[in-house]
């Protein structure tokens, strides 16, 4: 909206792309109650917000010092110049946990 531009630093910016193309998207099209109830208008679009980090950690200093402890050091393998490792089970992180 044009009453949030402001220069300098931005506390937050908040984007959206139609998906699958991520392109940049069409301006906005103005329309009246009855054509919008119409037709059911498709889920097309990712929203992405980008913030600072505030208070909270940042992920590489994350990933070092807090990530490590729930790791499993069993489960360690690499493809391609990647590296998979697996969080233990019964840890916050584990799949088990997550679903």
């Amino acid at each position: 909206m044009k009453v949030q531009k402001h220069s300098g630093a931005q506390e937050r910016v908040d984007l959206g792309f139609p998906y699958p193309p991520l392109t940049a998207p069409d301006g906005p099209k103005h329309v009246g109650a009855e054509p919008v109830d119409e037709a059911i208008q498709p889920i097309d679009r990712i929203f992405l917000s980008i913030s600072a980090h505030e208070d909270a950690m940042a992920p590489d200093v994350r990933l070092q010092t807090i990530y490590p402890r729930y790791l499993d050091p069993a489960s360690s393998s690499a493809q391609e110049g990647l590296t998979l490792r697996a969080f233990r089970d019964g840890s916050p992180y584990s799949a088990k946990t997550c679903s």
